[in-house]
């Protein structure tokens, strides 16, 4: 006679939920109302909770990030892409000078087009054509004016303008205006020109491709430490890449515009989230340090937006600091 298999009883793991929003470093509105660039807190991408209390108390001994909610409002044209140097040829004389634009969301279109007014604001009709995505294909082009010869060369680190004024105080790791028109070598010199009209590489005047969101508190219990390509790497809680929102438009569409390039909200629900090891016995204490950095490795900072005056470059005006909160949704669980 055969036995019935009584079966083995199967539970679940018990799980719970951490969520944690940027605007919660502030204890109330006043607070937050308060907050100036350079205060404590002030950047919801560099701040810490600080709570009297642990936030949870053990008994789980693995989290994952199961979901993200990251407003993008980081112009393409910021403070760092927002500059690039110029030198045109005419009659055997050369002119160089920097071009300096609004800081701002750009379409591939729109930056073309100012980038033409920005080059012949210099001194005349020193380009009749400045384009992007000729034939169909993701690059910049220009074309010079008859007699006239172009050529660009990315601003230096802590490049100076005649007065000594450091005018771009960042290192050589950080991406140029250069780089979002995705020029190179080819377009720092007059040959790119002579020809008759000068391209840069595939881009899609992106400033950033993708974000770390890093809490050096709750990956301390990984044994398993992230690794990365960049010289410096964090571990991090995850990674948020701009590119995966699709555009349905043609390149030489006035209206193509990939993501970064207007502000939009970042929605990530991981159905496969990264494993976070924690000690069962130990609480999430009530101070979390969470920072959020780019895809150079720098520690994003709030966007402080410039405005260049109507009569020229040659002042440069820093209106504000902006900033959105965003979320992040941690899933605790047992064994």
């Amino acid at each position: 006679m055969s036995i019935r298999d009584a079966g083995t009883t199967i539970r679940q793991a018990s799980t719970a939920l951490l969520t944690i929003d940027s605007e919660d470093r502030f204890a109330n509105w006043t607070e937050k109302r308060a907050a100036v660039p350079g205060s404590v807190n002030y950047s919801p991408y560099n701040f810490s909770l600080i709570r009297d209390a642990s936030l949870v108390n053990g008994y789980m001994t693995r989290l994952a990030v199961s979901e993200v909610v990251f407003p993008w409002m980081f112009p393409n044209i910021n403070r760092q892409t927002n500059q690039i140097n110029v030198t045109f040829r005419l009659g055997g004389v050369d002119v160089s000078d920097v071009i300096v634009l609004n800081t701002g969301f750009y379409t591939p279109a729109q930056l073309a087009a100012e980038m033409k007014k920005q080059i012949n604001a210099l001194g005349g009709p020193i380009v009749t054509a400045f384009t992007y995505g000729v034939y169909n294909l993701p690059f910049f082009a220009y074309t010079p004016a008859n007699n006239y010869q172009i050529k660009f060369s990315p601003m230096l680190s802590n490049q100076t303008d005649g007065s000594g004024t450091i005018v771009y105080p960042f290192p050589d790791t950080t991406k140029q205006l250069f780089d979002v028109l995705g020029f190179t070598a080819y377009n720092s010199t007059y040959d790119a020109s002579a020809t008759g009209i000068g391209v840069g590489q595939a881009t899609l005047a992106q400033a950033y491709r993708y974000i770390d969101i890093v809490s050096p508190q709750l990956t301390a219990n990984q044994g398993l430490f992230d690794s990365t390509s960049q010289t410096v790497g964090h571990t991090a809680l995850c990674r948020l890449y701009l590119g995966d929102t699709p555009s349905t438009v043609a390149f030489n569409d006035p209206l193509f515009c990939p993501p970064g390039c207007q502000p939009f909200v970042i929605y990530r629900q991981f159905s496969n989230p990264k494993q976070i090891a924690w000690n069962a016995i130990q609480p999430i204490q009530g101070r979390i340090q969470f920072q959020v950095y780019d895809d150079n490795g720098q520690l994003i900072v709030p966007t402080e937006f410039i405005a260049i005056p109507t009569g020229g470059p040659s002042v440069v005006y820093t209106n504000y600091e902006t900033y959105t909160d965003w979320s992040i949704t941690l899933l605790l669980s047992e064994n």
